[in-house]
Parts: C-alpha cells; sequence; structure tokens
C-alpha cells in the first residue's frame, strides 16, 4: 500500500475491524450510519489505492490524467468520510477489505496494456456498487447528515462513472 494510502489510514472497514461485524453498544440510528460509513469507505479506500496504483502504471496519458483525479477526488472523500464518522460519535478502524486487496494485488500483476482495461473496468464495477450503496442505503439513513453526505456526494460518483465508460470505450 503507498504511503498516502497509509498515511491517511483509508478507514474503510469502519466498526468492522478483524471481527466481522459492528461493535455493539450503540444506538439503532448509529448502526444505520456505522453500517452504511463501513460499506462506503471501504469503497473510497479501494478507489483511492488503485487509483494511485494506476497513475504509476498506466500507459496512456489519459488513463494517468483520469486516475489523478480519482486520486484528489477520493482523498477529499475519505476526509469527509472520517468527518463525518468522527462528528456521529462512530469508529473507524483501517486497512482494506480482503476482496478488495485481492482485487488490487491481481490487477498489479498485469501489464501497462493489460492493465489499463482491468482498471477501467474496475473503477467502473466499483462506482456503480458504490453508487447503488448511496441510492439505496445512503438515501434512507436516519441521520439528516449522513443521508445529505450521500445525496451531495452522488453527481461526483456519477461524474467518474461516465469518465471511466468513455475511457474504456462502452
Amino acid at each position: 500500500m503507498t504511503s498516502v494510502v497509509k498515511g491517511i489510514s483509508c478507514m474503510c472497514l469502519a466498526l468492522f475491524g478483524l471481527a466481522g461485524g459492528p461493535i455493539s453498544g450503540v444506538s439503532p440510528l448509529q448502526k444505520a450510519d456505522e453500517l452504511f460509513l463501513a460499506k462506503a469507505l471501504d469503497f473510497n479506500a479501494s478507489q483511492l489505492d488503485l487509483a494511485e496504483k494506476a497513475s504509476a502504471k498506466t500507459s496512456r496519458a489519459d488513463v494517468q490524467r483520469f486516475a489523478n483525479e480519482l486520486i484528489d477526488a477520493h482523498k477529499k472523500l475519505n476526509k469527509e468520510l472520517i468527518a463525518l464518522a468522527s462528528d456521529s460519535k462512530i469508529a473507524v478502524a483501517s486497512g482494506l477489505s480482503k476482496a478488495h486487496r485481492d482485487a488490487v494485488i491481481k490487477m498489479l500483476s498485469l501489464n501497462g496494456q493489460e492493465f489499463d482495461p482491468a482498471f477501467l473496468k474496475h473503477t467502473i464495477r466499483l462506482h456503480e456498487d458504490a453508487i447503488k450503496l448511496y441510492e439505496t442505503d445512503g438515501m434512507k439513513q436516519p441521520s439528516d447528515r449522513v443521508r445529505s453526505f450521500a445525496e451531495q456526494t452522488l453527481a461526483e460518483m456519477r461524474k467518474h462513472l461516465k469518465q471511466a465508460r468513455a475511457l474504456s470505450g462502452e
């Protein structure tokens, strides 16, 4: 993992840690927020890590520009997610989920011409999944602040999805 990802800790397994479930002793409202934030942080950390790798590994200038745009956007989103969790008194843990770690490791074994389409395909899938999460879980959060955050974040996710599709030829 790059130093940037380690440095901001990616905070992706919020309240899941190694146990695989939320920490007990929180209100039902907090549990709904924690589950959403945990998933959102995991998607964000995965995309940030992958974009950092793509920026260095890609063989295409347009993909590198896109990867750099993703890096900037997902660093900002990570800070917002961490602040939202902190303000909501929700603890977060760092690290990538096993599924995301495995996907990144697999892609790193690819060369430039194989890497670029794999990166774009994975970015498309991540953004489709994140959009679905934000549209379903995010928009139904009991917390007005979390629900508002989800709504505001969707536009940029859709923009990134559109860009990734265009770069991949979809």
